[in-house]
Formats: C-alpha cells, sequence, structure tokens
C-alpha cells in the first residue's frame, strides 16, 4: 500500500476533528440568545471548547478498540464506549 499506518491514523483523527466544528456554530445561538434577552457568556467558551477536545481525545480509544484490541467491529465499538464511559464517570 502506498499510504503508511501513521498517515491513516493522522487522517481518522483529522476527519473526526471536522465533525466536531458543528459545537463551533452554537455561538450563533448565543448571539441571538443575548439579542433576544440576557445571556451569561462566561461557561460559553469553556462549553464550547469542551466539547471540540472532547470527541478528538476519544478518537484515539477508538482506534486502539477496534485496531489493537479486536477485530470485530462491535466489540470494538462496546469496548471504546466502556472506556470512554469509564473515563467519563471516574472523575
Amino acid at each position: 500500500m502506498p499510504i503508511r499506518d501513521w498517515q491513516i491514523i493522522v487522517g481518522k483523527l483529522l476527519a473526526a476533528t471536522v465533525l466536531l466544528w458543528p459545537p463551533a456554530l452554537t455561538f450563533v445561538y448565543a448571539i441571538t440568545f443575548s439579542i433576544l434577552g440576557d445571556l451569561d457568556f462566561g461557561p460559553l467558551p469553556a462549553a464550547t471548547s469542551a466539547s471540540l477536545l472532547f470527541g478528538p481525545s476519544c478518537v484515539p480509544i477508538g482506534l486502539l478498540a477496534s485496531s489493537f484490541l479486536t477485530r470485530n467491529q462491535i466489540v470494538a465499538f462496546i469496548l471504546g464506549f466502556a472506556i470512554i464511559f469509564v473515563c467519563c464517570t471516574a472523575g
């Protein structure tokens, strides 16, 4: 194959990151709500940046489950979901 393994991994990570830009569009809602009423802008940048960073941090866990832990896609999904769930509820 002309593509190296690291290029596939970086491509999957970039593709997942591009798909996560819609949370950044929530600023349009924030501007609309601020025009219509009183909006607290404090939590908005933190929530948006957290949602933009959470997705790309979940992609390597899914890649780990599907590449190294199992070959079955359904089992990889369940393992990836379980690992992410445990990491999110442990804190």
